[in-house]
């Protein structure tokens, strides 16, 4: 077992070598783009860095740089002459940031973490300051930053249970990786206690720890096509619009089991799935042969029960469209994706057992009333049932007073990213 962070490079010494064959492999699985191997070696890059402050965000998938967007807008606002260059490891989510990064915003794959690349990498974009977000933490990436005299910020940041108890079997590593944040930002106290555990080896002093909460929702808010909305009611035709958002393998057969078994026993409804990676698309719709696919350009129709919306940047027009929204990633053990976009809507939510990435925001909306919780698929189908029936009564799933207090409290959520980059800022002056 990997203890310290010798041990650590001595692996990355003896993989050096064939690291370009580990990249070709991933390339040849989906998994990187070859035309930017480069840049995960540090060594090849698409822009120069520019001039001025650079403040680098590491966002390590699409969740995490939908905050890192948010984040660096605060930055921006609040340093006019700043730029902002955001790292991410897979390619869904540089593709998303190509979408949505704003002027003044770079974007790049990270350095794999060899203490080679990783010299290179901040050699060449010398960033000012220096924020990880969530739970992508890398010894040499957060390690070298902060011997260089960059400031380190952990934003958004949080631990499954499992990958705490790894950190405590590692005492010396995980006090000199955590140990090397100046501020760490926690998205509950739960978390921010874990964090203090980590940190107590350190041989530093202790990084400034506070809960600020998760930074996963888009403060400019979700762009909505009001003629995709329409053609989404106008082929619902007073059925009950049920989206299932951001799924994962298995969930969409379960979601479409589930939906199909709720038809059958006369509750009709369109189906619209939205997988949370497009990669998958092909895969999804070969057990749905007949399901027309936004990819290819289609609107759902009258006729039809379910609907694969396949497509980047429409999640706001679909949530507008739907009565109820299945939230993904919590029927697989993914942790559960962020349900305040949903909130800010006003549309109930019904997710999975598996919440452990959001817990707090699901544990508010819980208590407000906004959202639900369904252990397993028989749960699911009862709880969808019943707010199918109530739908066809009163015509609305939710109750003005509990959709007003979810929105109030996204609106305080929105306010992280601003809190958050001042702290960043600060560090700067």
């Amino acid at each position: 077992m990997i203890t310290t962070l010798n041990s650590y490079n001595r692996l990355w010494a003896c993989l050096r070598p064939v690291l370009p064959v580990y990249l070709g492999w991933r390339s040849w699985r989906g998994k990187e783009d070859k035309t930017r191997h480069g840049e995960r070696l540090a060594r090849a890059w698409q822009a120069d860095r520019p001039e001025g402050v650079l403040i680098w965000l590491h966002a390590v998938s699409v969740g995490e740089a939908v905050a890192a967007v948010s984040l660096a807008r605060a930055c921006l606002d609040q340093h006019p002459s700043a730029h902002v260059l955001i790292t991410t490891n897979t390619v869904t989510a540089l593709d998303r940031l190509a979408h949505i990064q704003p002027a003044r915003c770079l974007s790049c794959y990270q350095p794999l973490d060899d203490a080679a690349c990783v010299d290179r990498f901040l050699a060449f974009w010398q960033p000012d300051a220096a924020v990880f977000l969530e739970s992508d933490f890398w010894p040499n990436l957060v390690i070298q930053t902060a011997k260089a005299g960059i400031p380190v910020t952990f934003a958004s940041s949080q631990l499954s249970d499992t990958a705490y108890e790894n950190w405590q079997r590692r005492p010396a590593l995980a006090g000199q990786l955590f140990g090397a944040a100046r501020l760490i930002c926690a998205v509950d106290d739960h978390q921010r206690k874990r964090f203090e555990q980590l940190c107590q080896a350190s041989s530093k002093p202790l990084p400034e720890i506070r809960t600020i909460g998760s930074l996963k929702l888009n403060a400019a808010g979700l762009p909505v096509d009001k003629a995709y909305v329409k053609a989404i009611m106008t082929a619902a035709d007073n059925r009950a619009v049920v989206l299932a958002a951001s799924t994962h393998e298995p969930e969409e057969k379960l979601v479409s089991a589930v939906s199909a078994d709720l038809a059958a026993q006369g509750h009709p409804h369109l189906l619209i799935i939205a997988p949370r990676h497009l990669d998958r698309a092909e895969t999804i719709a070969s057990h749905m042969p007949t399901a027309r696919r936004r990819s290819q350009g289609a609107v759902p129709h009258k006729e039809d029960h379910i609907f694969l919306a396949d497509s980047f940047g429409e999640l706001g027009s679909l949530i507008t469209a739907a009565d109820v929204v299945i939230l993904g990633g919590s029927f697989a053990p993914k942790g559960g994706h962020n349900p305040l976009e949903i909130a800010a809507f006003g549309k109930p939510v019904v997710t999975g057992p598996s919440q452990f990435k959001n817990q707090a925001e699901f544990d508010k909306l819980h208590q407000i009333g906004q959202c639900i919780t369904a252990q397993h698929q028989d749960d699911l189908k009862v709880q969808l049932a019943s707010w199918l029936v109530q739908r066809d009564k009163k015509g609305r799933l939710l109750d003005q007073a509990v959709s007003e207090q979810a929105k109030a409290y996204v609106t305080k959520a929105c306010e992280r990213p601003a809190k958050t980059a001042q702290l960043i800022l600060d560090m700067l002056r």
